[in-house]
């Protein structure tokens, strides 16, 4: 699949998000530029208007730093950048109907719910940019399960963070009777990294257990209604056991080293 080299702004502060929406990109020639925070999205833009050299296309993650998503479209298109000229995207977590109202109201065209998908992404560029033309004289691919091809050189690298969540989920259902902050911080982070992901390889039941692990660890401190540790531990249990399918089942796993 080829598009007519369109350049996007992806702001996003999760490197391992950048790291996997930006090699798709790649993959059908389409240039990523990449802003961390907020204010950097809106510097980049700015920038880019005042050379004629806007972006074709901005997906931009609800959870940015420093300025939200919100305030970030509400500068840009205080700036005059209209939809025409850059259509913004959300990345977001939940997708009901507040969340995207407030996008749309801030000036947003489109919201994407995360997990993912590699086809969706690529519907939505070619809707919103014109960049048209997904080559239709290509032959078809033989794709493992329902991965698309574009995703394929990102297995090895979902691989070993699915091992990592593996080692580090099991180490602190090993730890008794309490869990450590540290382990628990870590096993946070790589949860909300692997939710983000698995959809693009056909993992979606692994996305929602890990989003279900990551809930409960962040609600291990909340001092109205905190996690149940047993609770805790089930939700492990079940996202060790649906790993271990998509491990069985998935026909691209290899050694975490590949």
């Amino acid at each position: 699949m080829t598009f007519h080299s369109p350049v996007i702004l992806i702001a996003e502060h999760e490197d391992a998000e950048w790291a996997e929406i930006s090699r798709i990109l790649t993959e059908l020639t389409i240039t990523p530029v990449r802003a961390r925070n907020g204010a950097a999205a809106v510097g980049v833009v700015s920038r880019a208007w005042r050379e004629n050299r806007t972006p074709a296309l901005m997906l931009i993650d609800l959870d940015l730093p420093m300025l939200d998503a919100l305030g970030v479209t509400r500068c840009i298109r205080t700036l005059g950048v209209s939809e025409q000229d850059m259509p913004i995207i959300a990345l977001g977590r939940d997708g009901d109907d507040a969340e995207v109202a407030a996008c749309v109201e801030a000036g947003m065209q489109w919201h994407l719910s995360r997990p993912l998908r590699a086809k969706a992404l690529v519907s939505l560029i070619d809707r919103w940019t014109g960049a048209g033309a997904i080559a239709q004289d290509e032959p078809a691919q033989d794709l493992r399960r329902d991965i698309d091809p574009a995703v394929l050189p990102l297995v090895p690298a979902f691989v070993r963070r699915c091992e990592a969540c593996r080692e580090c989920a099991e180490t602190l259902l090993a730890t008794t009777p309490e869990l450590p902050d540290a382990g628990v911080e870590r096993l946070c982070t790589l949860m909300h990294q692997l939710a983000g992901s698995s959809a693009l390889f056909d993992a979606v039941r692994l996305g929602d257990a890990a989003r279900d692990v990551e809930r409960a660890l962040r609600a291990m401190t909340d001092d109205i209604d905190p996690t149940d540790p047993a609770q805790l531990r089930a939700l492990i249990a079940e996202f060790l056991a649906i790993l271990d399918e998509v491990r069985r089942d998935s026909g691209f796993w290899t050694s975490p080293a590949a």
